[in-house]
């Protein structure tokens, strides 16, 4: 599990709840300026299709592993849609969106 030291993404915040703590088995991250990344390779090219083939080249043929994806943010809520249809077409089904805890009594 490789994170970028170089990309800095500020997760949403959300209440905890009981949640499976096993490392992810990919990881699609976006920053704030919707560059994606999967696993530890950028996503070179514009669109779906770039991001598929980035997909589709790290996972292998295993689509039944969970995919967790990492937004910064700030990121305009469309890359997470899109990232969310490209494993979808891809036949993902086990995604989670990553967050960070709320502070307590912020009502955040």
């Amino acid at each position: 599990f490789v994170q970028h030291s170089r990309l800095k993404v500020t997760l949403p915040q959300a209440s905890t709840t009981d949640r499976d703590m096993n490392a992810p088995a990919l990881t699609i991250m976006i920053d704030r300026d919707g560059r994606f990344y999967v696993g530890s390779d950028e996503v070179m090219g514009a669109g779906i299709d770039a991001l598929k083939r980035t997909i589709a080249r790290n996972a292998g043929d295993s689509r039944d592993q969970s995919v967790t994806i990492r937004a910064d943010a700030m990121t305009p809520n469309q890359n997470v849609v899109t990232a969310m249809d490209a494993l979808g077409q891809l036949g993902f089904t086990r995604l989670s969106i990553a967050t960070t805890p709320s502070k307590p009594g912020t009502g955040q």
